[in-house]
């Protein structure tokens, strides 16, 4: 039983959606809402370009994470060989242990202090205490020749601590702000370092000037930190060959560093027993994150004296960090063209959906209203052959048969007319054009007419010379139409005015009545002035010939109505 009443329910629900899918198809189309367009088309172009963002992204960084590992991989073999040469360098140098360890201190920290310029926290850690020996700091750098062998010299690395300089650093960022990246290198301001007092590693300026050029010649102001007690101190002086010209550092002055990554990596190296069994050699890792890749390296440093140190430096390579301000700007871009390619398609798709809509609007009117068209003169035709068929009213027999003949003619004209649109409308260009005089084509035109205007009194008056290139049937049917119409609907005992110059063909008559809806109205097919279907007078038909027409040659057709006066023009 629920085998079969799942059978039934599945059969009914199939021929469900066959019936949606048939009245779907047999609906008329609907008119198009570009809001509604633009917004599908752009909800999918977000999608595509959060994929194509994400796809582009992690290859991006994949690239990335490939680069920063090739340079960790060339700088991690050198940095603690560089450490272990400067102590042997400074043991040469050195008068005690205690001025050794001074002057490698500082000789280290520069290291330490260039790596961190680099993006990377390096510190370097005591074995036997587990407490940092030497760790990145701001300070500033003088370099000084300690001696000369050959032409191998050596330089020396000296310290001050940042706060004992900060006025003279502090006003020379500020003049160095002020003069912007326009400034030549002779006009950026410098610090001149006259004198020092040197003890260990650590050293104590004396004189400072803030000049103007890089030789110095201007003069801004002077400082003088010359310490009161000189003892232990050896005073330098500057010279070419003993004391740099300037004062250099190698980061700009920040508070003391944090060490993120660094502690970070130390806490999930496991207990505390095994984060220090560094003994065994060297350790790398890499932790991969969403924006680039952490890389740590670990290395035991031992030193000519035999202590051992761990060296612990990382690198957060951060392609956010690193190249943010481009990465949005692409999104930006992305995005930009996904909303030009929304509304640009959305627009596209909107005119071609309005255009189906209106064709199908267009032959919806038109079917009804020719179907309207030929329904009375139909209806008309089968009462009087029902009338002669039962010998209704013997004596109208004649007027009978007439009338049929009449209504005959009628649907002939209408039929033909809508031939001759169906013709014109699969037309969107003129081919053949020849010379064509509408004076002459127009008076030819009223002689057919001759009895008609007779008749109704009318005074026709054709003025100016007209001579275009166009096709000469074309045109013809165009001024029989638009003549025609002029002669037939103008009221008797009035005036039709035809004008005509280089620029415009202009027909003037008076109207009977007031027209009953807007004049650009009369260009759609089967609508005729007087909003009546029972006159035959006219198939509603002439008008949509003529504009369809004049578009194939490229002219423009106006229509006006104004105070019982219909004026229709030809503009060239």
């Amino acid at each position: 039983m629920k085998k079969k009443r799942k059978a039934k329910i599945s059969r009914n629900g199939k021929l469900l959606r066959n019936r949606r899918t048939y009245e779907r198809r047999l609906s008329v189309i609907e008119k198009p809402n570009f809001p509604k367009l633009f917004a599908r088309y752009l909800a999918i172009g977000l999608c595509m370009a959060m994929i194509l963002g994400y796809v582009g992204t992690k290859i991006a960084v994949a690239y990335y994470r490939v680069v920063a590992q090739k340079e960790f991989g060339e700088i991690t073999p050198n940095l603690g060989n560089e450490i272990v040469q400067d102590y042997t360098e400074s043991a040469q140098i050195g008068r005690s242990q205690e001025h050794v360890m001074s002057l490698w201190k500082a000789q280290v920290r520069a290291r330490l202090n260039g790596q961190r310029a680099c993006g990377y926290e390096s510190c370097l850690y005591e074995i036997s205490t587990k407490e940092r020996f030497v760790e990145q700091k701001s300070v500033v750098n003088i370099s000084i020749f300690e001696e000369q062998n050959g032409e191998n010299p050596v330089f020396r690395v000296f310290e001050c601590e940042w706060n004992v300089m900060q006025e003279a650093l502090s006003d020379y960022k500020k003049l160095y702000k002020e003069c912007g990246p326009e400034v030549g290198i002779d006009e950026l301001p410098y610090l001149v370092l006259k004198d020092a007092y040197i003890k260990g590693g650590e050293f104590v300026p004396g004189e400072v000037r803030l000049v103007m050029g890089d030789r110095g010649t201007k003069v801004i102001k002077k400082y003088d930190y010359t310490p009161d007690d000189k003892t232990g101190y050896q005073y330098v002086e500057y010279s070419d060959n003993e004391l740099t010209g300037s004062v250099g550092w190698f980061i700009e002055p920040t508070d003391d560093v944090e060490y993120e990554l660094i502690d970070t990596y130390m806490k999930n190296e496991g207990d505390e027993e095994n984060k220090w069994n560094y003994d065994s050699g060297v350790l790398t890792e890499m932790w991969t994150t969403f924006w680039g890749i952490q890389m740590f390296h670990t290395e035991s440093v031992s030193i000519d004296n035999g202590e051992k140190y761990m060296l612990v430096w990382a690198r957060d390579a951060n392609l956010w960090d690193t190249y943010g301000v481009f990465i949005l700007v692409a999104y930006g871009v992305l995005l930009l063209l996904i909303l030009l390619g929304a509304l640009v398609t959305a627009y596209i798709n909107y005119m071609k959906r309005l255009t189906y809509y209106q064709l199908d609007t267009y032959r919806r009117e038109t079917t009804n209203a020719m179907a309207h068209d030929l329904k009375t003169p139909l209806m008309a035709i089968s009462g009087y052959a029902e009338n002669l068929r039962n010998n209704v009213h013997g004596e109208k027999r004649v007027h009978y048969a007439d009338q049929i003949v009449e209504h005959v003619e009628y649907m002939n004209d209408m039929i033909e007319n809508i031939l001759e649109l169906v013709k014109v409308e699969g037309v969107r260009q003129v081919s053949e054009k020849s010379l064509v005089d509408l004076k002459i084509l127009s008076e030819a035109i009223l002689k057919k007419y001759e009895i008609l205007v007779t008749d109704k009194k009318l005074n026709v008056s054709v003025n100016g010379v007209c001579e275009i290139e166009a096709h000469k049937a074309g045109m013809e049917q165009v001024l029989e139409n638009l003549i025609g119409n002029a002669i037939k609907y103008a009221p008797a005992d009035t005036e039709i005015h035809i004008q005509m110059n280089e620029t415009v063909y202009e027909i003037r008559n008076k109207m009977c009545g007031e027209l009953q809806m807007p004049v650009e109205q009369l260009l759609k097919p089967f609508v005729k002035g007087d909003n009546s279907r029972n006159e035959q007078r006219g198939t509603g038909i002439g008008l949509t010939i003529v504009k369809n027409i004049v578009d194939m040659h490229e002219f423009e057709l106006t229509l006006q109505c104004e105070e019982q006066e219909f004026v229709v023009g030809i503009w060239f």
